[in-house]
C-alpha cells in the first residue's frame, strides 16, 4: 500500500513538472490571443476605454467587446459590454459620462450610447443600412455617419432594397465594367462609402433621415484595412469636419483630404489637399 502511494505521488509530481516545462509559442496560441485596439482617453484623462477581441474557438470567430480601465493603472480593467454582443469603436461623450459605440445587438450595426454611471445601452440610430463609421460633433448635437451606399440611390432605403434584391438572385456570375472590383475577400457590388450627417435630439436619438453630405462626389470615404474609422477627423473646437477620400477606378486609389462644415448643408465637401 505504501509503495502504491509513493508511486502515485511520484506520477503526480512528474505530471506537474511536465506541465510547468517551458514550451514554444504555437499557432494555436497565436489564434487564441486576446487583442486590444482603439484606445480612447476620457476628456478628463482619468479613464481609458478600449476594444478587446477575444477568440471564440469553437465557433471559429472573433468576438468584440468594450472595456474600461483607470489611466493610472490603479485597478483592473472592467467589461462594459457583454461577451458575444459585438461592440466596437468606443467614443467618449463631450461630458465624459457616457460612451458611444457601434454594435450589432439590434440585428444590424448601429450607433449606441452607454451611460457609465449605470443603466442599459441606448440605441441612437436605427437605419436600414449598417453604420460603418461615425464621428460626433464637438458639442455632441450632430453625428457624421459613413454608409456603403449606391451613388444613384436617393436615400438609404433605396440602397437597402437593391442590396436585398441582389442577395435574392441565385446566379453567382457578376459583370463589372469598371475598377475597383474586389477588396481582399469581398466582391464590390457598386456601393461607395458615403458621408451623411444627422442631428441628435434631446432624447439622444438621431434623426430618421440624415443629410447626404458627400452627394455628388465621385470619390469614396474609405476606412482602414482593420475597419477602424480613419476617414473622419475633427478637432474638439473645430467648425469643420475632415475626411479622407479615395479616388475610384484604381487598384491602389489615390488619397486626398477633403473638408466640409458641421452645419447642415447640401454642398459637397471641398478638397483640402
Amino acid at each position: 500500500m505504501f509503495n502504491r502511494l509513493l508511486l502515485g505521488t511520484g506520477l503526480l509530481a512528474a505530471a506537474c513538472a511536465a506541465s510547468a516545462t517551458p514550451r514554444g509559442f504555437t499557432v494555436d496560441d497565436l489564434v487564441r490571443l486576446d487583442r486590444t485596439a482603439d484606445p480612447q482617453l476620457s476628456p478628463d484623462g482619468k479613464w481609458l476605454a478600449f476594444q478587446l477581441r477575444e477568440t471564440d474557438y469553437d465557433n471559429n470567430k472573433g468576438v468584440q467587446s468594450l472595456w474600461l480601465v483607470p489611466s493610472d493603472g490603479s485597478a483592473e480593467p472592467r467589461r462594459l459590454t457583454a461577451k458575444g454582443q459585438t461592440s466596437v469603436t468606443p467614443r467618449w461623450s463631450v461630458s465624459g459620462d457616457a460612451l458611444y459605440f457601434l454594435s450589432t445587438r439590434s440585428g444590424s450595426q448601429q450607433l449606441w450610447t452607454l451611460p457609465l454611471a449605470g443603466g442599459e445601452a441606448v440605441q441612437v440610430t436605427d437605419y436600414p443600412l449598417d453604420v460603418g463609421t461615425f464621428l460626433l460633433s464637438p458639442d455632441n448635437s450632430k453625428v457624421a455617419l459613413g454608409f456603403e451606399h449606391f451613388a444613384d440611390c436617393a436615400d438609404l432605403d433605396c440602397t437597402k432594397k437593391r442590396v436585398d434584391e441582389q442577395a435574392a438572385v441565385k446566379a453567382s456570375g457578376q459583370v463589372f465594367d469598371k475598377l475597383f472590383i474586389r477588396h481582399w475577400d469581398t466582391w464590390k457590388d457598386g456601393r461607395r462609402s458615403q458621408l451623411f450627417m444627422a442631428d441628435i435630439d434631446k432624447d439622444g436619438k438621431a434623426e430618421a433621415s440624415p443629410a447626404w453630405i458627400s452627394k455628388g462626389s465621385t470619390a469614396t470615404c474609405r476606412r482602414s484595412r482593420s475597419g477602424m474609422p480613419v476617414n473622419l477627423r475633427s478637432r474638439r473646437m473645430a467648425r469643420r469636419l475632415f475626411l479622407r477620400h479615395e479616388l475610384p477606378a484604381r487598384p491602389n486609389p489615390g488619397r486626398r483630404i477633403w473638408t466640409c462644415s458641421w452645419r447642415r448643408s447640401t454642398a459637397a465637401p471641398h478638397r483640402a489637399t
